[in-house]
């Protein structure tokens, strides 16, 4: 059963590390401008609102993030199949 009140230590440390984690992933493969509210939520599972409760501002977070040295690759595909490869070595 979930208790009222703040969340405990732990569940606080893993929402926070789950939101800068999906926060990551964003930034690698689509870019800085793809980072939004509701986009980190949707790829960590977290509600938006707990996005400005662990960091206030989306500033913040990237200023967080930026200090981690996350950088923006925008990598589309990361399969080393060879059907996969196959298919990227044709496209232009």
């Amino acid at each position: 059963m979930r208790t009222r009140g703040r969340p405990r230590a732990t569940a606080r440390e893993q929402a926070r590390a789950g939101i800068l984690s999906a926060a990551r992933r964003i930034i690698t493969l689509e870019g800085w401008t793809a980072l939004k509210h509701a986009r980190i939520a949707k790829e960590s599972g977290y509600n938006p609102a707990l996005i400005g409760y662990y960091f206030g501002t989306m500033a913040r977070l990237r200023e967080e993030l930026h200090a981690a040295g996350v950088v923006e690759t925008k990598v589309k595909h990361v399969c080393r199949c060879e059907v996969c490869q196959r298919t990227m070595k044709e496209a232009p």
